[in-house]
């Protein structure tokens, strides 16, 4: 079966064919079928902006579609700071992946230098039956000042991530460890997929 996973985040990409890995389920892209769409986020939570992002999506291709979209809490942050939904977006700017790790270090750095950090996920699904949403708060991390030597490509932040299963920054995690140690969101992503699609 296919399902358009509607992003052209590459590493979003990677780790939901990684998790969907043992389904019957084929996922393709935006660039696959050649589209791109512009989607007005507006939504005062992740899973209304993932269900406006599956929308449109759904509405041009009629293929099963999941989006997703994310908040970010940070301890210790000052609530006017928190970055909520605006994850990239800060001061109205679209920050770069290179901008948006140097905020957020910086964001660390004053406020000690290491903190707890979690997400919300918020996904949407969109089949001929209808569209389905859930929220999903991600297992807390611990986020520092201190960069790891490498990035993943559309997500900076696991640059400046540690998880605390392994103590190991997030970019350093090997898919065998990532397969081993699955967290919560993969776990109720995988529910989600199967009770809504399968």
């Amino acid at each position: 079966m296919k399902l358009l996973y509607a992003t052209t985040n590459e590493t979003k990409i990677y780790n939901m064919k990684r998790r969907l890995e043992n389904l019957p389920i084929e996922i393709v892209t935006p660039s696959d079928l050649k589209l791109n769409i512009d989607v007005i986020e507006n939504s005062d939570n992740a899973s209304g902006n993932a269900l406006k992002k599956a929308q449109a999506y759904y509405s041009l291709t009629h293929l099963p579609t999941i989006a997703a979209d994310v908040s970010l809490y940070i301890d210790k942050v000052p609530d006017e700071l928190q970055p909520g939904l605006y994850v990239r977006r800060v001061n109205g700017q679209v920050l770069s992946d290179e901008e948006m790790l140097f905020y957020y270090q910086k964001l660390i750095a004053s406020v000690g230098g290491k903190t707890n950090g979690y997400y919300v996920k918020g996904l949407a699904l969109i089949t001929d039956r209808g569209a389905k949403t859930i929220e999903i708060k991600e297992d807390e991390f611990i986020f520092t000042s201190v960069a790891a030597s490498k990035m993943h490509k559309g997500y900076p932040l696991d640059t400046i991530s540690i998880d605390k299963k392994t103590n190991k920054y997030f970019v350093d995690i090997t898919d065998d460890e990532a397969k081993n140690n699955s967290n919560n969101f993969d776990y109720e992503c995988i529910n989600f997929i199967k009770d809504n699609l399968l």
